[in-house]
C-alpha cells in the first residue's frame, strides 16, 4: 500500500464512521485484513485503536 493511500485511510478513519472494511475499498485496499495489516506496519496500532484515539480527543470535556 502506497503512503497516499495510508494516509487518506487515516483521513477517513478520523473523520468518518464506515466500517474498515468499507474504508478499505474507498483506499483501493484489496480487503479490511489486508487495510488492518497495512495500517498496523505503518502506524503501530489497529485501525480501530486509531479511530478510538481520535474520537477521544475530540470528545468534549465536561
Amino acid at each position: 500500500m502506497t503512503p497516499l493511500r495510508v494516509t487518506r485511510a487515516q483521513h477517513l478513519l478520523e473523520t468518518t464512521d464506515p466500517p474498515v472494511d468499507d474504508i478499505a475499498g474507498r483506499v483501493g485496499s484489496a480487503t479490511g485484513t489486508s487495510l488492518r495489516e497495512h495500517l498496523h506496519t505503518a502506524i503501530g496500532v489497529s485501525p480501530m485503536a486509531y479511530r478510538r484515539t481520535f474520537r477521544e480527543a475530540a470528545a468534549p470535556l465536561g
